[in-house]
């Protein structure tokens, strides 16, 4: 080919590619078609419904919306074809357009349940914010009823569209409120999804009721305002124990240094004990020697206690944890003549929930320790154990006291 009638070819296409750039950013370009609509409608809900309207909004930016309506049911709604401007966060400046579609559908199944919604709601007291207020006893079993009926009525979206979506869409979010005790941070104890779920009244009251006297033992509801919870109130453990002493120092795990990291401890957020129904138990935060720099500042709670024991502690091989999104950890500590290791392994996650720290195994004197791993109470590298396992950690004992929201450690429990 001519090498000038190349060059005019390229200019030509590089000008057709620029031109329809400009035309796709543009605020009056092209929005999605009307089958791409019915695409987006097919995987937004499950009933059968139908294009009953189409009605151009706007040239520019370029809007049509379609109106369906069910086929099933008196429910109709809109879907958005337009042009949506991007632009920069801390700026109202718009830097072009793009295509967009969004709904009002469940918007619209709320309301179609609204009226017979008002009915079970205008039965209970609810606060200026709307949250359903339980200052008695008597109250609980009223909002007990309350949320049965409303689960009754939502129950009935059922019939149209999956349980999954249904959970996935509520009706509302209800909050319950009690009375406030005097030194209260907060009076909201409980919050429950209004989303078809089947719970009998029993089931929702002997929650609520569990919840209140949750809320009584951790100092947020005046327990003076609900007579009759003596059994919940003895099976009801303080939430967390904000208070950890060893020796009777209080721990506040406030050493910021460590030879492993540039960036200090963040070890002081987890200065605290907290209960586990499940396992029946005090659990303590506890970390693997992970000194990754990409997260930041660790949690070291090993070493807090190892040091406070006058003990030494090390991790091994640290640096080799900045190049790999997977690898095993190790760290090593002695305290008097006892020495532990502790194994595990990193694999990382983005999902929330899902345990970082793996296959945790502790050795004391070369000797395996029996632990039991629970969940990180974030979604940071470490994980819990119940405050038997951690005492293993350190031969320590140990004791509770609820009232004053403390736990107390006590070295030299093993020989």
């Amino acid at each position: 080919m001519n090498k000038g009638i190349w060059k005019k070819s390229m200019v030509c296409t590089l000008a057709l590619c620029s031109a329809l750039m400009c035309v796709g950013c543009r605020a009056d370009g092209p929005v999605p078609s009307k089958h791409a609509v019915k695409r987006y409608v097919a995987e937004l809900c499950d009933e059968s419904v139908k294009i009953i309207d189409t009605e151009n909004i706007s040239e520019s930016p370029r809007e049509v919306d379609y109106t369906f309506a069910s086929e099933e049911r008196d429910l109709s709604f809109t879907v958005r074809s337009y042009r949506m401007g991007v632009g920069i966060p801390t700026s109202d400046a718009t830097l072009w357009y793009q295509k967009n579609i969004d709904d009002n559908y469940w918007q619209k199944v709320q309301e179609y349940y609204q009226p017979k919604m008002k009915e079970v709601f205008d039965a209970v007291t609810k606060n200026d914010k709307g949250d359903i207020e339980v200052n008695s006893v008597a109250d609980i079993e009223q909002a007990a009823k309350c949320v049965h009926d409303a689960n009754v009525i939502y129950s009935e979206e059922l019939n149209y569209n999956s349980a999954e979506r249904v959970q996935s869409h509520p009706y509302t979010h209800l909050y319950f409120t009690g009375v406030e005790a005097e030194d209260a941070h907060y009076n909201v104890f409980h919050a429950i999804d209004i989303d078809g779920s089947a719970d009998s009244v029993e089931k929702i009251t002997a929650t609520l009721r569990k919840e209140v006297a949750q809320g009584i033992k951790d100092g947020e509801l005046d327990g003076s305002a609900y007579e009759g919870l003596d059994e919940e109130l003895s099976a009801t453990h303080a939430s967390k124990l904000e208070h950890i002493y060893l020796d009777d120092e209080e721990m506040l795990y406030d050493n910021n240094d460590s030879p492993y990291v540039y960036y200090g401890l963040i070890t002081d957020d987890y200065a605290y004990a907290f209960y586990d129904y499940d396992a029946e138990s005090y659990m303590m935060v506890c970390d693997c020697g992970f000194v990754k720099s990409s997260w930041g500042s660790p949690a070291l709670v090993v070493a807090e206690y190892v040091d406070h024991l006058g003990g030494t502690y090390v991790i091994e091989d640290a640096k080799a944890q900045e190049n790999s999104d997977k690898f095993d950890l190790k760290s090593r500590w002695t305290i008097g003549d006892h020495t532990w290791v502790m194994t595990g392994k990193y694999r990382d996650s983005d999902e929330v929930g899902k345990q970082k720290i793996l296959d945790v195994v502790v050795k004391r004197d070369g000797k395996k320790i029996p632990l039991t791993m629970y969940n990180s109470p974030d979604n940071r590298p470490l994980f819990s154990l119940t405050v038997e396992d951690f005492c293993k950690l350190f031969d320590l004992t140990y004791r509770v006291d609820e009232e004053s929201g403390s736990i107390y450690f006590e070295s030299g429990g093993r020989s």
